[in-house]
């Protein structure tokens, strides 16, 4: 570790989701009650399901009317940019409070090769981005981000995949 590195995490840059007292104590009173808040209502299962359901169909017919309260809310919470570089700021912030960032480019439920492309792109622009990052131990990423549910339901029953399919694996 870089001596800077070591001043900011005298500990080592270990993940550790056991201890939210590390994550949330830069926050001022203000941003730990809108916090609390939000993961109040995250906590209604109703409510998840009914705005989940009614947030992507609004998404699918290209009406944004929520997007503002989403971004203000949702987004504010969990997301430090729409960009790598937009991101560097949150990143750096999160760092000189002790807190580690997990870079995740959310791309899930494409159809088509270039979208899947596009995705392994990201990741890897995330993984090239957090390498140089202390403060950015891990990048997540889901398969179905990368590969059809068609593919991966097929390649996971066991079926034979075409030469088409295993090219696309």
């Amino acid at each position: 570790m870089a001596s800077s590195e070591t001043e900011k995490f005298p500990h080592k840059a270990v993940v550790d989701f056991s201890n939210t007292e590390i994550a949330f104590a830069h926050k001022s009173d203000r941003e730990l009650k809108r916090s609390a808040w939000l993961f109040n209502m995250m906590n209604k299962p109703w409510l998840v399901s009914t705005g989940s359901t009614i947030g992507l169909w609004l998404n699918e017919v290209n009406v944004n009317i929520f997007n503002p309260i989403i971004k203000a809310t949702i987004f504010k919470q969990f997301c430090g940019g729409t960009t790598l570089m937009k991101c560097k700021e949150a990143i750096e912030h999160l760092q000189d409070n002790k807190t580690l960032t997990i870079l995740d480019y959310g791309a899930e439920g494409k159809t088509k090769e270039e979208d899947f492309e596009y995705t392994l792109q990201e990741n890897i622009n995330a993984i090239r981005f957090g390498s140089a990052h202390g403060g950015v131990p891990v990048v997540s990423t889901k398969v179905t981000a990368l590969a059809s549910n068609d593919l991966l339901e097929k390649y996971q029953s066991g079926d034979k995949l075409t030469t088409e399919e295993t090219a696309a694996f």
